[in-house]
């Protein structure tokens, strides 16, 4: 008996619904793979926030969330001489005790934490072709290797330490969220002392009299930020940069200044990168002074005509400013966080400004209420 084999139309009808399967399966296969993102980004965010307590443990204290080399003393170059940030001390709670101890031997011996130079006699240098992947957000679409200063190629982080938060709105009919600890910073950005991992201030969990439930410690920074010119810039613990801009990777790198108390007039040009300062600004309309009308989180800028002030992106093609920058992220609505207790959260985009300022400041004694 002859055999009867496929017709055209039989065979164009299983393509069709093989090709239909595989348009439903897609979105879950990418789901699933976010997931699995999100999981190991939440992963990396618990490992740095045991190692915070792991270190507060040892020393009474957190790390200094950036530091001046010389702090409480004026040399002559007290004013340029930089120290470490918080990535640094917590190196040895991370597996990465090698590496803390060639930076420290060099620290000791004189070196500050610039990055130039592209030999082992350098911080820089010992920092060289280092990718630490616990600092790094899986679904982060930002390069995970920077070059800085003389060739010297080495990873920029996804998470950055919180220092509190900007004044400015309110919930209902409370009193405006409040915050004095704030003193000028780079290109008329403004860092605030109110956080746990602050500018040249070492605090420990008692500090944070809100509860170490209720104050965030490290968020995420992993994500572009849309001018309005359409320009992506980074807001990550790298410089603020497009494509035609030189790039950071600073994550060892603390601050050039010797100011430890605020408020103060202003910390000049001090770079610090790797601290975040809750809260910013637009320049046009009724609420111009007003921070809690755009959010702290998720806000990328784009498809929004709005005029960024320095004090938060760095409109107008500067450079690296950001202390009040947003925490961003490639997650779905919203960026991973890590309180002090050391529960990692997602906090969404629709979290009210207000509530996020207080959940970086450690005690602001307020009610929190859901988030």
């Amino acid at each position: 008996m002859k055999q009867r084999g496929f017709t055209l139309v039989e065979l164009l009808v299983v393509i069709a619904i093989i090709g239909v399967l595989v348009a439903l399966l897609l979105p879950a296969v990418q789901a699933a793979r976010e997931a699995a993102r999100r999981m190991q980004c939440g992963n990396n965010m618990k490992q740095i926030g045991l190692s915070l307590q792991n270190y507060h443990d040892t020393f009474n204290s957190l790390p200094f969330g950036a530091r001046g080399r010389y702090v409480n003393n004026s040399p002559a170059n007290s004013g340029s001489s930089v120290g470490p940030s918080w990535y640094v001390g917590i190196l040895p709670f991370c597996e990465q005790k090698n590496l803390y101890d060639m930076i420290e031997q060099l620290h000791k011996g004189g070196q500050n934490y610039d990055g130039a130079g592209n030999n082992i006699t350098t911080i820089g240098g010992v920092c060289k072709g280092q990718k630490i992947p616990w600092m790094l957000c899986p679904s982060s679409p930002l390069p995970q290797n920077e070059t800085i200063a003389t060739g010297v190629i080495t990873t920029v982080p996804s998470y950055v330490g919180i220092s509190g938060a900007l004044g400015g709105g309110r919930v209902s009919n409370e009193a405006y969220f409040s915050e004095t600890r704030v003193g000028g910073g780079p290109v008329s950005g403004n860092f605030s002392q109110g956080g746990l991992l602050t500018l040249n201030q070492a605090h420990n969990m008692a500090a944070a009299t809100d509860g170490t439930s209720n104050t965030i410690v490290v968020g995420e920074a992993s994500d572009f930020f849309y001018t309005a010119n359409t320009v992506r810039r980074r807001v990550d613990g790298s410089v603020i940069k497009d494509a035609t801009t030189n790039a950071g990777g600073w994550w060892f790198r603390g601050a050039n200044t010797p100011i430890s108390t605020l408020p103060s007039s202003s910390l000049g040009t001090v770079h610090v990168l790797n601290i975040r300062t809750i809260g910013f600004q637009h320049t046009t309309g009724s609420t111009a002074n007003d921070n809690n009308k755009w959010p702290g989180l998720g806000f990328n800028g784009k498809n929004v005509n709005v005029t960024w002030k320095q004090k938060g992106i760095g409109c107008n093609g500067t450079g690296q400013v950001g202390p009040n920058n947003p925490l961003l992220s490639a997650h779905p609505n919203g960026g991973m966080c890590v309180f002090m207790d050391g529960h990692v959260q997602l906090l969404t985009k629709q979290i009210n400004p207000v509530i996020l300022k207080r959940i970086a400041s450690r005690d602001d004694g307020q009610q929190v209420g859901d988030f």
